[in-house]
C-alpha cells in the first residue's frame, strides 16, 4: 500500500508541474520551496484573462461596421 501511495504522489506532482507550465508558472524553482506558488498561479491566471480580454476587444474593433 505504501508503494502505491508513493507512486500516486509522484504522478500527481509531475502532473501539477505540467499544469503549472501550461498556465505559464515557472514551477521549477517554486515547487522545491512551495513559497509563492499560489501568487504565481494567480498572476498567470490574470495574464491569461487579460490576454483573452485583449483578443476579444481586438476582434470587436475589427468587425465590420453597420452602415449608418
Amino acid at each position: 500500500m505504501r508503494e502505491i501511495e508513493m507512486t500516486l504522489r509522484f504522478a500527481l506532482s509531475k502532473l501539477l508541474t505540467i499544469v503549472l507550465r501550461l498556465w505559464g508558472v515557472d514551477a521549477g524553482k517554486r515547487l522545491a520551496k512551495r513559497d509563492g506558488i499560489l501568487i504565481d498561479f494567480a498572476n498567470a491566471a490574470a495574464r491569461r484573462s487579460y490576454a483573452r480580454a485583449a483578443r476579444a476587444e481586438a476582434a470587436v474593433s475589427r468587425s465590420p461596421k453597420a452602415p449608418e
